[in-house]
């Protein structure tokens, strides 16, 4: 009985290393053929590679051909060309600077005016407002020089009306002879003793009347201001 299950046994390890080994050599099948795209790959790169470096190697040559094969007069028509557009664009440069300083002078000069023009403006309404009151200064002195000129005249005519009304009283009431009532003499017609009138009215001798007048300033009989500059002679 033992005996036979050692050999049951010994046919299971048979059997399982029979089956392991088709294992094994499956995996290794696979795995060489894994191996095997792979290398077909590489191979495939590398063919590839080959034909790259090929394809720019003669890429390279066409280019130095066609350097060579390049005129020398196009060449030198390209060298002109390009200085000739070097040369234009330091002159554009050039104007493009001289342009910006003339453009920022005439900026300062058309400030410097402004200024100017403005000062001008300012001295021109200045003048004006001085001309103004000037002429309205003129004016005033004008319309005061007549009202005053109106005012001596109307006084010059009342003095003389009232001359004439105190020679038409004297006249009427026959007084000739009447005395000085500083000096209590009798008026002269002419000389230093003649007949003067006040502003008031009253009479006097001349050399009497202003020698009251240099102590005094008023008249001798109403005490009125009076001065030598309102006496009038009266012609008796």
């Amino acid at each position: 009985m033992e005996r036979s299950n050692s050999t049951e046994e010994i046919a299971g390890l048979v059997g399982e290393s029979e089956w392991s080994t088709e294992n094994l050599e499956d995996e290794a099948t696979k795995c060489n053929g894994k191996h095997s795209r792979f290398l077909l790959h590489v191979a495939h790169v590398e063919h590839e590679s080959r034909d790259l470096k090929r394809r720019v190697q003669e890429l390279a040559e066409a280019n130095d051909r066609l350097k060579c094969g390049i005129p020398v007069n196009l060449r030198e028509m390209f060298e002109m060309h390009t200085y000739e557009l070097q040369f234009v664009q330091l002159q554009k440069e050039q104007l493009t600077i001289e342009r910006d300083g003339l453009l920022l002078q005439l900026q300062q000069e058309n400030e410097c005016y402004a200024g100017v023009l403005q000062q001008l403006e300012q001295q021109s309404k200045t003048m004006a407002q001085m001309n103004y009151e000037y002429q309205r200064e003129i004016a005033e002195r004008q319309e005061r020089r007549g009202e005053t000129l109106r005012a001596l005249q109307q006084q010059e005519r009342n003095h003389s009306l009232d001359m004439e009304n105190l020679k038409q009283s004297m006249l009427d009431n026959n007084l000739e002879d009447i005395t000085c009532s500083i000096c209590l003499s009798t008026w002269k017609a002419s000389g230093p003793h003649r007949l003067v009138s006040l502003a008031c009215g009253h009479l006097f001798g001349d050399e009497c009347i202003r020698a009251c007048l240099n102590r005094v300033s008023e008249c001798p009989i109403c005490r009125k201001h009076a001065d030598r500059a309102t006496l009038r002679y009266i012609n008796v």
